[in-house]
């Protein structure tokens, strides 16, 4: 078995994610969608601390902690970790405190961004490479979200969430985000979204470099209406 953590407990943050648009195409014979979406991430976001330990376990706190589910063996946090010390033979002993401060079920990425941050802190403990072909397995298995936020910088993400190409001369701006305070899952809201036949609806790589303005005339949301009809 490898080595399990530094003598230091080790930080790493995880940033939500916006959508700054969401294309979505036909629904596969396996069940998801093609999608295509310009992702961005906030200052704002979750942070983790792996501090190690002599055997597995996860501490939840923060303002939306609550919300997470009530076994931490259903977290994906749990499954990154456990998950990766399989994959490459390493022994998953530390004590993961995930402060959670990206609300629940809000569309920003909460968990996927977690489980891509516990991914980031052990590849950097254990010497592994974040674009290993085994890691990045891993993230498209734990979600459609995890490749995205493992790479954690402006992407325009295609097919179901797997492939991530780098969005250059995306600006810094500022950006408001309204919560309710009212949960939505994103299953639900894929439920509720009438699919069209095919993909002509997709635009391909949008360029930021010009400004966010651009969006107005080649950017859309097509899940808002559903989630309108469900909330």
């Amino acid at each position: 078995m490898g080595a399990d953590l530094p003598t230091d407990e080790m930080t790493e943050a995880a940033p939500a994610k916006v959508n700054l648009c969401l294309h979505v195409g036909a629904r596969r014979p396996d069940g998801y969608h093609d999608l295509e979406s310009l992702v961005v991430f906030t200052d704002f976001g979750d942070r983790l601390r792996l501090v190690p330990s002599d055997a597995f376990e996860v501490e939840r706190r923060g303002t939306y902690a609550g919300g997470l589910p009530a076994d931490p063996s259903d977290d994906l946090c749990t499954r990154a970790a456990t998950g990766l010390a399989a994959v490459f033979g390493r022994e998953a002993k530390m004590r993961i405190v995930l402060d959670k401060e990206i609300p629940v079920a809000a569309g920003l990425g909460g968990g996927s961004a977690d489980a891509a941050a516990v991914l980031r802190a052990l590849c950097r403990a254990w010497e592994i490479r974040p674009d290993d072909p085994r890691v990045v397995a891993l993230a498209e298995e734990l979600g459609a979200d995890v490749p995205v936020c493992l790479a954690a910088r402006p992407s325009f993400v295609s097919g179901v969430g797997e492939r991530v190409l780098p969005s250059s001369g995306a600006p810094s701006f500022h950006l408001l985000l309204v919560n309710p305070g009212v949960p939505l899952p994103t299953a639900s809201v894929f439920g509720a979204h009438a699919a069209p036949a095919g993909n002509a609806a997709f635009v391909g790589p949008i360029d930021l470099s010009g400004g966010v303005a651009v969006l107005r005339d080649s950017a859309r949301n097509d899940l808002e209406g559903p989630a309108r009809s469900l909330c």
